[in-house]
């Protein structure tokens, strides 16, 4: 009991918050790290790094959205999470990739597959919020999708040829 009280009231709130700010703050940052004024630059002409930023300022107000309900804040607060979640998923369905044509290929189905993970948890929570908050085991379902959704951005790394062009593009 005590341990789950710890990982609702703190670990879950603060893991969103971080996630939160490493997509919107930190991959970007890490991407144009060698020339800082490139930030502005992939914010405002590249959808990818647009999409990553949408994403981590998303998940940063669902983390304090958590962090408020969980210390008394209204009901209303409850949704936040998986509206957010819901909207960012439905996001990986159009997440632009860079890079050679296998590249593409390859993160577009692992980026699809993302998306379909936190679409399914996310409606199936604001379906557990309306109706069936009393049945535990519908409760469970949300999160083994979240849970296997986590797990893919935890152990996601980029294909080769991420971010390169292809040999055959002439740049005008």
């Amino acid at each position: 009991k005590r341990s789950g009280t710890i990982f609702i009231k703190y670990l879950a709130p603060i893991s969103f918050i971080f996630l939160g700010l490493s997509l919107s703050i930190v991959d970007v940052i890490g991407h144009s790290m060698y020339n800082p004024s490139a930030v502005w630059y992939l914010l405002t002409h590249i959808s990818q790094f647009q999409q990553h930023f949408i994403g981590g300022v998303l998940f940063l107000i669902a983390g304090v959205a958590e962090w408020m309900r969980t210390r008394g804040g209204t009901q209303w607060l409850s949704y936040v999470l998986p509206s957010a979640l819901f909207l960012i998923g439905t996001n990986f369905f159009f997440h632009q990739q860079l890079g050679v044509v296998t590249s593409v290929r390859d993160s577009m189905s692992w980026h699809m597959f993302l998306g379909a993970m936190l679409v399914i948890g996310a409606t199936f929570r604001i379906l557990d919020l309306l109706f069936f908050e009393e049945k535990k085991w519908f409760f469970a379902i949300w999160i083994v999708a979240i849970l296997i959704g986590a797990g893919m951005l935890m152990t996601y790394q980029e294909p080769e040829g991420a971010y390169q062009l292809p040999a055959n593009v002439i740049l005008k």
